[in-house]
């Protein structure tokens, strides 16, 4: 494969991986059953009440 195809099929590629972040969600992997999960909150969540002031 000559250099310009191949920047070409990975041009492709990159094409299609960022249309699917974009247009999302893109599934990958195994799903996940969340049914026995536990919910997150932000209870345990330390923070300041003047965070990002100086």
């Amino acid at each position: 494969m000559s250099p310009l195809d191949q920047n070409l099929a990975n041009r492709e590629q990159m094409l299609a991986r960022l249309r699917a972040e974009i247009v999302g969600p893109d599934p990958a992997g195994k799903p996940v059953a969340l049914a026995d999960k536990q919910a997150m909150t932000w209870g345990g969540v330390p923070h300041s009440s003047d965070a990002g002031k100086r």
